[in-house]
């Protein structure tokens, strides 16, 4: 439940566009570190929402093409979620 929360907050901080604690908030988990892949890559597909409302499309798609070509699980939301918002960020 730690890792899932650490994802949820970041997420409530981001739709409550508070960009920079949701910022902070993943960058604090990224730190710790988790062995709850899925949860990291939700977490990194928020931090990637932060970057592209506050118009750094690089940084968006950075994040997104880092945890497309390291993201080992096989959960097809995660694997959606990064194309769209690739595609989005063209």
């Amino acid at each position: 439940f730690g890792a899932e929360s650490q994802y949820l907050l970041a997420d409530l901080y981001f739709h409550a566009k508070n960009y920079d604690k949701a910022e902070k908030q993943v960058m604090d988990f990224m730190k710790k570190g988790t062995s709850h892949e899925y949860w990291m890559a939700r977490a990194i597909i928020v931090l990637s929402d932060v970057y592209a409302a506050k118009d750094d499309k690089f940084q968006a798609r950075q994040y997104l093409e880092s945890l497309q070509a390291n993201y080992k699980g096989s959960e097809a939301d995660i694997i959606d979620m990064v194309s769209s918002k690739l595609a989005g960020l063209q």
